[in-house]
């Protein structure tokens, strides 16, 4: 159900025209941009200052494709826990994912303004292996916390022979 909710929270933001897109992400990176220049000079009016000198597109280009990022490895996680138990549920988690990435830029074909563009699928499934290697990881993880408490267990069993 996670992975269901967080694809049609992913369709429902794909479906919004280019200018309310741009409008949104616009807001929220500026929002960060500020909090972190904040955080970093302790000022609030020099951080904005600071931020006046730089060329503000790339910044904002960079925030959006992190968010896509973002929401691409959250959907791989969720899937993944969706298919847990199954047979290669990592790898298959990874496949839909990027599916699905698929399936949004076609989307957005039909949306005004927006255009399905190969580059964003390539980034959605950067942030598909993000969440795979994130799944991988907490799995050696998990394993190796398993190991270590087989372990003790047999250590103490044998102790008390």
């Amino acid at each position: 159900m996670p992975a269901v909710l967080w694809m049609l929270l992913i369709f429902f933001f794909s479906a919004m025209p280019e200018k309310v897109s741009e409008e949104q992400s616009d807001y929220v990176s500026l929002k960060l941009q500020r909090i972190i220049f904040q955080t970093l000079s302790g000022d609030g009016e020099g951080a904005l200052e600071e931020w006046e000198e730089l060329d503000e597109g790339m910044p904002l280009f960079s925030v959006r494709k992190a968010a896509h990022i973002f929401e691409y490895a959250v959907l791989c996680v969720f899937l993944y826990i969706g298919l847990a138990g199954r047979r290669r549920a990592r790898i298959r988690s990874l496949v839909w994912t990027v599916v699905y990435a698929c399936t949004d830029e076609i989307h957005q074909l039909f949306v005004p303004g927006r255009a399905g563009m190969l580059v964003d699928v390539t980034i959605d499934s950067f942030g598909a292996l993000a969440g795979f290697v994130l799944l991988l990881a907490a799995g050696g993880l998990i394993y190796r916390g398993r190991c270590r408490l087989m372990d003790r267990l047999q250590e103490r069993s044998g102790r008390d022979d």
